[in-house]
């Protein structure tokens, strides 16, 4: 039976015993809270790549931060477009933060480097660098690396981007770089739904989950071109994300 405290005395209740037993055994049935996704964010925020870097966190600011009902927390660190901090932040976001996922970083040199560690922890990287080195060849340690980059192209989703970005920050301030989060976090949100279904936020299973959930996004159409990722493709654009330009008085222009 549960005590009673009244002034200095103990009594016990025996109904009111019941009650507490009845609501404890319905919290116990009752399904789990949800737990929020939280989303690490690594970028070159100063340092020579601050220019890469700032645009990208204008446009992390944009992101949407509910998915499928679920609440994002994005934790943004500078690694000062130093690797060696860029791999500190990686860790950091793991250990301090319990991040799902990370984003980053501005630069190949600081975000080759967290290939390693994205699969020692087994938390997906979502890469904001080009380079090919990131997610080629595929093997079990890059596994954890994707990326959403490719040739911009001007296609309704980008033109919402541009949009949205130039809304917030004035005309002609959206660049690849900004495009590149945006894009990221596309890929991401069409992820989230089917990941939430194998694992609870904060866990290795959601995590893992999550990684394959990415690895198996199809038909997502980004600023970029049209992605469908595989097990052995982390970029996923076909043709559809080549175009030809053309410089015309300063001002790139597309070619039909």
């Amino acid at each position: 039976m549960a005590a009673i405290i009244q002034g200095d005395k103990t009594m016990f209740h025996p109904i009111r015993s019941i009650l507490v037993a009845v609501l404890a055994m319905a919290g116990l049935a009752a399904p789990p809270a949800r737990a929020d996704i939280n989303v690490g964010v690594t970028l070159s925020l100063t340092g020579p790549a601050a220019s890469l870097g700032m645009p990208a966190k204008r446009a992390i600011d944009l992101l949407p931060k509910e998915v499928a009902g679920q609440k994002l927390n994005f934790i943004l660190l500078d690694d000062t477009s130093d690797p060696s901090v860029s791999v500190r932040n990686f860790r950091r976001l793991v250990d301090e933060h319990k991040v799902d996922v990370v984003m980053g970083s501005s630069v190949t040199p600081s975000t080759i480097a967290l290939v390693d560690i994205a699969a020692e922890t087994k938390v997906p990287l979502m890469s904001l660098a080009a380079s090919a080195r990131i997610v080629e060849p595929q093997d079990e340690k890059r596994r954890w690396a994707l990326k959403a980059i490719q040739n911009e192209n001007l296609r309704p989703v980008a033109q919402d981007f541009i949009k949205r970005y130039e809304a917030a920050y004035g005309p002609n301030s959206a660049s690849i770089f900004s495009a590149n989060v945006w894009d990221a976090g596309l890929v991401l949100r069409a992820a989230i739904p089917a990941a939430l279904g194998k694992g609870k936020p904060g866990t290795e299973a959601f995590r893992t989950a999550l990684r394959d959930a990415l690895e198996s996004t199809s038909g997502v159409v980004t600023t970029q071109g049209v992605t469908t990722m595989s097990r052995t493709d982390h970029v996923g654009y076909d043709k559809r994300a080549a175009v030809l330009v053309q410089i015309q008085n300063g001002v790139w222009k597309y070619l039909k």
